[in-house]
């Protein structure tokens, strides 16, 4: 069975959720309304250059902005509960400041320090408590319906409700996004049987996601693929060989693919 976070920000998320009465609901209050009720006295859609939150915390008070060029609700939803995460974990090391957050401090896969990763990990559980994930997933077979639901239930974005997947899904996957034709990002199910794929890699030729750059329609369905196509630079890579793989993938953006990948 799998174990519910046991980190501070999801901790602290819990705390919450318990105190707003939705543990069991966590989309019976807007983020705004939770915000509002722990001591956020205005939040506010701003044209923010480079970043895509902000709070100034003053006490036991602060002021959330987000981007107003963020037009996908889940992702929105995301960003101020990361700005709720920063002022129920760190208000007296940022009271009297104006902290921004951009793509990377509010990315697992890139967010430096432990606060940045603390507000993140606080905002996936705020939004998505783990022991109603477990129960939305558990059993099931893993696809990209199987997330999109999930996400829709949540009222989250496919990428953050595949990062909670990774934790605390039954079926090993990896997560690669690339930009351009090239992975700036990678991430894996501790039981995957693969680790590496490096930084900068040209995205491979026999995959789904080059298909995607090479002009191609996304197909609905995961596609068979080998593990040397995207796993070429794991040193394990030789003992799974064998093992039948499937690719699926998401478009985020006019040149962005996220692909999901999973074995037999």
């Amino acid at each position: 069975m799998k174990e519910i976070p046991s980190d501070i920000g999801s901790k602290r998320a819990r705390v919450v959720l318990q105190e707003c009465g939705l543990i069991n609901d966590p989309t019976a209050l807007s983020c705004e309304d939770i915000a509002y009720s722990r001591g956020v006295t205005d939040i506010k859609a701003l044209n923010i250059d480079g970043s895509q939150g902000r709070i100034m915390i003053d006490g036991n008070e602060a002021i959330i902005s987000y981007d107003n060029k963020i037009y996908n609700e889940g992702k929105r939803r995301f960003v101020i509960a990361h700005e709720i995460g920063h002022f129920e974990l760190h208000r007296e090391l940022l009271n009297n400041q104006v902290h921004n957050d951009d793509e990377k401090t509010l990315s697992e896969w890139y967010a430096k320090g432990p606060h940045e990763k603390q507000a993140n990990k606080f905002a996936a559980e705020l939004l998505m408590p783990s022991h109603l994930y477990i129960e939305k997933v558990g059993g099931q077979i893993f696809n990209l319906d199987l997330i999109k639901s999930v996400a829709d239930f949540f009222q989250t974005s496919i990428t953050s409700t595949l990062i909670k997947y990774l934790s605390l899904g039954d079926f090993p996957i990896a997560i690669i996004f690339s930009n351009e034709g090239k992975v700036e990002w990678s991430s894996f199910s501790n039981d995957f049987l693969l680790q590496y794929v490096p930084k900068g890699m040209d995205v491979p030729e026999n995959s789904v996601a080059m298909d995607f750059y090479d002009g191609h329609q996304l197909p609905n369905e995961p596609e068979s693929i080998e593990a040397l196509d995207w796993f070429l630079h794991d040193f394990n890579v030789k003992k799974h060989a064998e093992v039948g793989f499937y690719e699926q993938c998401i478009q985020l953006g006019d040149k962005a693919i996220l692909s999901c990948i999973w074995n037999d």
